[in-house]
């Protein structure tokens, strides 16, 4: 799953992908990576989906974000 997200005129694209262990997200400007890499194993994340109701893959997505949003990732 790849998410556009815009940010001071930018357009970043987050990149997940799967892995033999688990999730990865990726920050990605004008098809450069600009970020490291978020991850999370499968089994935390199935952990993260029956505490919290919400995929761990996507939680990922969120701190991106954030961290784009906050200047974290420039």
């Amino acid at each position: 799953m790849n998410v556009e997200h815009l940010v001071n005129g930018n357009e970043y694209e987050i990149r997940t992908c799967l892995t033999e262990v688990g999730f990865e997200v990726l920050v990605f400007l004008d098809t450069k990576p600009i970020s490291g890499t978020y991850s999370v194993s499968y089994e935390t994340a199935a952990d993260f989906q029956r505490a919290w109701g919400t995929n761990g893959a996507q939680k990922l997505i969120e701190y991106a974000k954030s961290d784009l949003d906050n200047g974290i990732i420039k």
